[in-house]
């Protein structure tokens, strides 16, 4: 029969430890806690895989068994220096809800349950939209993933089929070819104005546009390349005529091109596009769908604008095809010409 024994440690405190027999022999577990109901839940799984011993049935697999927090810091720890700083703060996040949200049990992580995971959901459902919602669950099941890996947790409760949210899948809102005359027309400062030129010209998203170095643009090679994008690949711009005017029209005041902070972009879009009127449903990446949406609507094609935009795969790319409904209304003239109505 397994149970619980308090021991002392040396620095103050102290641990809680299993202590049970098998084959007639005793053996001691720390449950690496001074928490009762965290140890307890050592116990109990102990005493299953006593029990399994006892049948001769095979043994499951070791768990270290440690707080969220703790596994936490071991996650990010190893994930540093491998990811963008910008995901790293973003997981740092979204652990965080969740592992604020288990505090009321003081869960182990291998005691999170398929349960615990879908009552998260339901409460992340009351307060932020699906789409949110399953960025977050995406973040845990990578996290949980790692965990089983690494043994402390015998199975990944985020890998359940259908967790995530359905979404419908929406058209990408993107300038019309009237809505960016007006927004270009408005009076603007000559270097907003230039900013938001080189996203519409090269489809930048903001990060790669606030990351931009001048020894990231070659002017020899006529190519611009955006470092460390988005999946952590580097992406390659072919610098046009009007993109080398563009360019050299901007002052070089430090290694960065552009010298707003990513926040800023989004504001100052903002400014511009009230003034101009054309809509506050749309956002500076809306300049990035509208320069997939022209690429399409000029023929180029869809492979050639996958790799341009570096857009993660093709299934990304075709959403533009659904915003260029002139485009659809033109194919449907032509196939109405081609049928023939009695009379």
């Amino acid at each position: 029969m397994a149970s619980l024994v308090k021991r002392v440690r040396r620095g103050g405190g102290y641990t809680w430890y299993v202590r049970h027999f098998r084959l007639g022999k005793e053996f001691w577990l720390s449950t690496g806690t001074a928490d009762k109901k965290l140890a307890q839940d050592v116990l109990r799984r102990t005493e299953l895989e006593d029990e399994r011993f006892k049948q001769g049935l095979e043994a499951p697999k070791r768990i270290q068994h440690i707080s969220l927090e703790a596994f936490v810091q071991l996650y990010l720890l190893d994930r540093t220096g491998r990811l963008a700083p910008r995901t790293i703060q973003t997981d740092v996040m979204r652990l965080k809800i969740f592992t604020d949200w288990m505090k009321r049990s003081k869960t182990l992580v291998s005691s999170v349950t398929i349960h615990d995971v879908e009552k998260f959901r339901e409460y992340r459902l009351k307060q932020v939209k699906p789409g949110t919602v399953n960025i977050t669950l995406g973040v845990l099941r990578a996290a949980f993933q790692w965990a089983e890996e690494h043994a402390y947790t015998e199975k990944n409760p985020f890998a359940i089929k259908h967790l995530k949210v359905r979404l419908d899948k929406k058209i990408p809102r993107a300038l019309t070819p009237g809505e960016i005359e007006t927004f270009f027309n408005c009076e603007m400062d000559s270097y907003h104005r230039a900013v938001f030129s080189f996203v519409l010209s090269t489809g930048a998203r903001r990060s790669e546009l606030a990351r931009l170095r001048w020894d990231d643009v070659d002017f020899s090679s006529r190519t611009l390349y955006f470092r460390n994008t988005k999946g952590r690949k580097d992406r390659a711009i072919p610098i046009t005529v009007e993109l080398a005017h563009l360019l050299h029209s901007i002052p070089k005041e430090n290694e960065l091109v552009f010298r707003y902070n990513p926040s800023w972009y989004t504001h100052l879009f903002e400014i511009y596009r009230d003034k101009a009127g054309i809509g506050n449903h749309l956002t500076l990446h809306s300049l990035r769908h509208t320069s997939a949406t022209e690429l399409l609507r000029s023929g180029i094609s869809i492979y050639t604008v996958q790799k341009l935009l570096g857009h993660s795969s093709l299934s990304v790319t075709e959403r533009y095809l659904h915003a260029i409904p002139e485009d659809l209304r033109e194919a449907a003239e032509v196939l109405s010409g081609k049928v023939k109505v009695s009379g």
